[in-house]
C-alpha cells in the first residue's frame, strides 16, 4: 500500500532529521560558525516536523503539497548556508 510506504519512509527520514538536529551543537562550533550551525540545527528540526506530518496524514493532499514546499525551502536554505563564506 502506497500510504504505508510513505508513512514508513517519512518516519525514518523524520527520525534521521531529529537525530541530526540533536547531534548538532552550536556550542561546539568555532565561534565564526555558531550562527550557521544554529540555523542548520533549526532546519533539521523543521524537516523532522514536516516529515512527521506525512507519517501521520499520508492521504492529505494539501498537507503533502505544503510539506513538499517546506522541504524545498529548507533544502534551499541549507544550500545557502553551506555556500556562504
Amino acid at each position: 500500500m502506497k500510504e504505508s510506504f510513505a508513512q514508513v519512509h517519512a518516519a525514518e527520514l523524520a527520525g534521521s532529521a531529529a537525530t541530526a538536529a540533536e547531534s548538532i551543537d552550536p556550542a561546539l562550533a568555532a565561534p565564526r560558525f555558531e550562527d550557521a550551525v544554529t540555523r542548520l540545527q533549526s532546519l533539521a528540526e523543521r524537516a523532522s516536523v514536516a516529515l512527521r506530518g506525512i507519517e501521520t496524514e499520508p492521504r492529505n493532499p494539501t498537507l503533502l503539497r505544503r510539506t513538499v514546499d517546506e522541504l524545498d525551502r529548507l533544502a534551499s536554505s541549507a544550500e545557502r548556508i553551506a555556500s556562504s563564506p
